[in-house]
Parts: structure tokens; C-alpha cells; sequence
């Protein structure tokens, strides 16, 4: 009986939880595009959560490598351009 009673409570709370999600998932239909979550932000199951927040942390490391190095780059040539016309500007 004590079995049986404790199924009925975790599926009560089971219920409980996934109307929560349910309201939480039309509220986000209804906020700006800039407020609005991705499905996947609604993560219950916190092992996929966290696989997605990683492989998020991971672009974001090499969009910031990336952007960093482009930025060298044109600091570089930017550089290399004006090594040239201050040469030309000199023999003049």
C-alpha cells in the first residue's frame, strides 16, 4: 500500500511539473523575439543541458579566436599600408 502511495505522489508532482512547463512554454510563445527562449532552454533533462551549454561555450571560444585573429590581421595590414604610403609620402 506504502508503494502504491508513493507512485501516486510522484506522478501528482510528475503532473504538476509538466503543466508548470506547459505554461512556461505559452509564456515564452508570448514575450519579444529578443526574451524568447529556445526549446531547449526548458531543459529537464540536465545531462543534454549541459551537452548544449558546452558545445555553446566551445563557439563561442572559437568565434572569439576567430574574431581576434581577423582583427590581428587587418592591424597588420593596416600597418603594412601606411609602412607604404609614408614611403611614398618620404621619396617625394
Amino acid at each position: 500500500m506504502e508503494i502504491e502511495s508513493t507512485k501516486k505522489k510522484a506522478k501528482e508532482k510528475l503532473e504538476a511539473i509538466k503543466e508548470k512547463l506547459q505554461v512556461l512554454l505559452k509564456e515564452n510563445e508570448d514575450v519579444d523575439e529578443k526574451k524568447k527562449m529556445e526549446r531547449d532552454e526548458f531543459a529537464v533533462d540536465m545531462k543534454r543541458k549541459n551537452e548544449i551549454e558546452a558545445r555553446q561555450e566551445d563557439m563561442h571560444r572559437q568565434i572569439h579566436q576567430e574574431s581576434r585573429f581577423y582583427n590581428d590581421r587587418m592591424e597588420l595590414v593596416g600597418n603594412k599600408i601606411k609602412e607604404c604610403t609614408i614611403g611614398m609620402i618620404d621619396n617625394e
